[in-house]
């Protein structure tokens, strides 16, 4: 069994980094911000980069590629949060944040290739990293260059990228029909239980859920307890329950430009409810996360009708003080999501990603051996 820091040793161009390192981090992101379909979008994780990986697990290790001369020139993290995979307590990793820049040298580069293949198949054998049951990342379907070198181009390197599963993010910009929602209320300390139940209760076969422990700590982690759910109740039925969360900590989503299709968008929402969209200040963003849903079928109806609470609590707030996105998500194939919410009144935009399980590479004597598959409806995208 190897140390994390043994096995190292032979990749001299790959480093941890330590919070000594923020500096370089920051001038690298400045320099690789995200782009996906004509919308270009900044992440603004400072003062402390480490922040916003806490979210997403307890532990969080943040990969430097430097050239030769000690330049930082490529930067990828992976974050390990436990979970509950049916009464068993179980790991699961996360890949992210994978930025490189055109002058990253070819020495450091093959040296990443090589050291992340060794990294996924030695996995389970370093304790720093839990043994995860698996490895997962996601890739927005309209981020070409993220496509392009780690999924089309799989074939040339020393892992393999097995789909999992897909989710769309549908950002909601604004209502055009105003309406209150009656059966939504704050949650009261009797209703932990069935908060529990529902977030951390067994999931079906191969599926994961939470674990009541890690829980806790991500909800302290976004300054949050279970007394904060809304609870949508009607009949003395409780329907759905969900979490609002603003500005996620460690993370400030700053636009950059947008894609001349939406463009008209930010005119409109101008033009309608006093909206301004300036680029390069920071969106208000509120996220609703931990959705849950007595009846599946009827999840979008549910979200609606927390849209209409969240934006009445905001109506007698300035406009300059309101939330500009609200962010829903969705698992699996959303088809005609976006015109389903505008029947609504609702004027949003959506976008697909899939994610995958990254493992080793198969031979020829390994292929016929599939992985099991999970299943990830427990799995909070918005935390990643």
């Amino acid at each position: 069994m190897k140390r994390l820091d043994e096995f190292f040793e032979k990749y001299p161009l790959i480093s941890l980094a330590t919070s000594a390192d923020q500096d370089k981090i920051f001038d690298l992101l400045e320099r690789t911000s995200l782009k996906a379909g004509g919308l270009h979008v900044g992440f603004d994780r400072r003062p402390d980069f480490f922040t916003f990986l806490k979210n997403q697990g307890p532990k969080a290790f943040v990969f430097l590629m430097n050239n030769e001369n000690g330049e930082v020139h490529g930067l990828a993290c992976m974050s390990v949060r436990p979970m509950l995979k049916g009464t068993k307590t179980v790991s699961v990793a996360y890949a992210s944040d994978l930025r490189t820049t055109p002058q990253l040298s070819r020495s450091a580069r093959m040296q990443w290739r090589d050291m992340y293949a060794e990294l996924i198949k030695l996995m389970p054998t370093l304790p720093e990293f839990e043994r995860p049951e698996a490895v997962l990342t996601a890739v927005w379907n309209d981020n070409e260059p993220a496509q392009r070198a780690l999924v089309r181009k799989s074939s040339k390197l020393q892992v393999e990228y097995s789909p999992i599963s897909e989710y769309t993010a549908l950002s909601v910009l604004g209502r055009l029909v105003l309406k209150k929602s009656p059966y939504i209320r704050e949650a009261l300390p009797e209703d932990r239980d069935l908060i529990f139940k529902w977030i951390c209760g067994p999931a079906r076969e191969n599926g994961l859920a939470w674990n009541h422990e890690e829980f806790l700590r991500t909800l302290a982690q976004l300054g949050r307890e279970p007394e904060d759910f809304l609870i949508y109740q009607k009949d003395g039925q409780v329907e759905a329950i969900a979490l609002a969360a603003s500005s996620l900590p460690g993370r400030k989503v700053i636009l950059h430009s947008l894609p001349k299709s939406l463009i008209w968008l930010g005119r409109l929402l101008k033009v309608l409810f006093g909206l301004k969209v300036v680029l390069g200040e920071e969106l208000r963003t509120q996220s609703l996360l931990f959705f849950r849903a007595r009846k599946s079928e009827q999840s979008q109806e549910l979200m609606k009708a927390y849209l209409h609470y969240l934006m009445e609590q905001e109506r007698h707030l300035h406009r300059s003080e309101r939330t500009q996105v609200y962010a829903l998500f969705f698992w699996g194939e959303q088809k005609g999501l976006v015109s389903n919410f505008l029947k609504s009144g609702f004027i949003s935009t959506s976008l697909g990603a899939k994610v995958y399980n990254v493992i080793p590479k198969r031979t020829e004597d390994t292929r016929p051996q599939e992985t099991t598959s999970l299943h990830l409806e427990q799995l909070e995208v918005g935390l990643l």
